[in-house]
């Protein structure tokens, strides 16, 4: 009956329920339309099991047929809901997103905060709490080159492992690897000449 294998329907369904109704751009108009034809395909495979192969045209186009008249006096269920045609198109770039039509830009589309954990991120803050209580508040923005950093993350990352609960470990490690971030990206001066090259080459054999 068809050249698709069973687990690529299973994977299209799997995709297209995850975006289905959440979207109204290319994605969720993509998905409510792969779900109406799985569903349509789906009903149509349960009709054909009732005749015996080979399918000839003739036979698919009689199920098809049923199926249509069946399902004609039917409502159909809105799946999702698309910008209305009487608005404007959305301006260069922004995506349509949302079933009441609004629209906003796709900036942030590679980056996902709403995924960060925010149990991990109050660690993060204790740290910076612990950190200005002792040194004042943008001591650390002074400049800290990121081996220093490092060296202070994979310490407590071991202090950790070794069992050692006496101080928040991890909470302090990623404090310092999210420095070490904010210190490669903005401080090149403090970390020239301190960091391996390409190949785990020595900084002074450049």
């Amino acid at each position: 009956m068809t050249l698709l294998p069973d687990d690529y329907i299973a994977q299209a369904k799997s995709d297209a329920r995850k975006y289905q109704g959440q979207w109204t751009g290319t994605a969720g108009t993509l998905a409510a339309h792969t779900m109406r034809l799985i569903r349509e395909r789906e009903e149509i495979l349960k009709m054909l099991e009732q005749s015996a192969p080979p399918y000839d045209p003739s036979v698919i186009e009689a199920a098809w047929k049923r199926y249509r008249e069946r399902t004609a006096d039917a409502p159909q269920r809105v799946v999702y809901s698309a910008v209305r045609p009487s608005q404007p198109e959305p301006a260069a770039g922004t995506t349509a997103k949302f079933g009441t039509g609004a629209v906003r830009s796709d900036s942030v589309e590679e980056f996902r905060y709403d995924l960060v954990s925010p149990i991990g991120l109050r660690e993060v803050a204790r740290a910076c709490a612990e950190g200005a209580g002792k040194y004042g508040d943008w001591n650390w923005e002074k400049g800290m080159p990121v081996h220093d950093l490092l060296n202070h993350a994979i310490a407590h990352i071991f202090q950790f492992l070794e069992g050692d609960r006496s101080e928040p470990h991890l909470g302090h490690a990623a404090w310092n690897l999210l420095a070490a971030i904010h210190s490669d990206k903005l401080w090149p001066e403090i970390n020239s000449g301190t960091l391996r090259g390409p190949g785990c080459t020595r900084p002074d054999s450049t």
